[in-house]
């Protein structure tokens, strides 16, 4: 649920990329990119809170009283991970809201180079997908077990390459179909697979390594920004004549 919440966000990012239109919201203005980072941001509290046991909470430990009748309260207690196996019915109508994305920027392009530019676009959505991948199938049993570790590295890697979209959509510049941020996790994730590796050792060196990364690069990019404008972080600065 984490990969396809941050691969919305970031298809987001991409949309306006390349249309300069972000679309803030859907379903009739209800639910958002705003309200897509609430909920990674309630979702990795979570984690970090209950771990694994976020899954064991129960939802629904007897049948309420207007559907006693009706319901004798087998498959009870309901919880959280039996939320998410319905959430499963449903992800294939979801990941297709992505269709609907894909079709505007195709509308949004008007040029000669028109399918040249579509394709190069939708190159851009390797590096997310790949993610996706790893999040869902590219993960041991065992490894999925201490899926804190395993949600911070992958929310770390999903927010180094949306806020270089981000940035380098400010600033107009290339953004790479493949990321090489996404790398190192794509790696040791196929390596723990095939090799059966079920020590979680390796993404908890991935999550400092992520840590240092994102921190090393955002300070680079202020850097860089603020003597591009020849302005200092977190001041303002004083007016001629003041």
């Amino acid at each position: 649920i984490q990969v396809v919440v941050q691969y919305s966000f970031w298809l987001a990012q991409w949309e306006e990329f390349y249309t300069g239109i972000l679309p803030h919201s859907t379903f009739d203005g209800k639910v958002g990119v705003t309200e897509l980072n609430y909920g990674i941001a309630l979702w990795s509290i979570g984690h970090s809170l209950f771990g694994r046991g976020l899954y064991d909470i129960i939802l629904i430990e007897t049948p309420p009283s207007f559907v006693e009748q009706y319901w004798t309260g087998e498959n009870l207690p309901f919880q959280v991970k039996h939320a998410f196996a319905l959430y499963w019915c449903v992800l294939v109508p979801i990941v297709f809201v992505s269709v609907p994305s894909w079709m505007r920027l195709h509308h949004h392009l008007n040029s000669n180079n028109k399918g040249y530019l579509f394709f190069s676009a939708m190159s851009k959505l390797v590096s997310p997908l790949l993610l996706v991948i790893v999040g869902v199938w590219g993960l041991t049993d065992s490894v999925k077990a201490r899926s804190n570790v395993i949600s911070l590295g992958l929310g770390m890697c999903f927010c180094m390459i949306t806020i270089k979209l981000i940035v380098f959509g400010m600033a107009r510049m290339a953004y790479a179909s493949i990321q090489m941020d996404i790398l190192p996790l794509v790696i040791v994730a196929v390596y723990a697979k095939f090799n059966k590796i079920n020590d979680p050792v390796l993404f908890q060196v991935l999550d400092c390594w992520y840590l240092l990364r994102l921190l090393y690069w955002t300070h680079q990019a202020i850097q860089q920004l603020c003597e591009r404008l020849n302005i200092q972080l977190f001041r303002i600065p004083y007016q001629k004549g003041e």
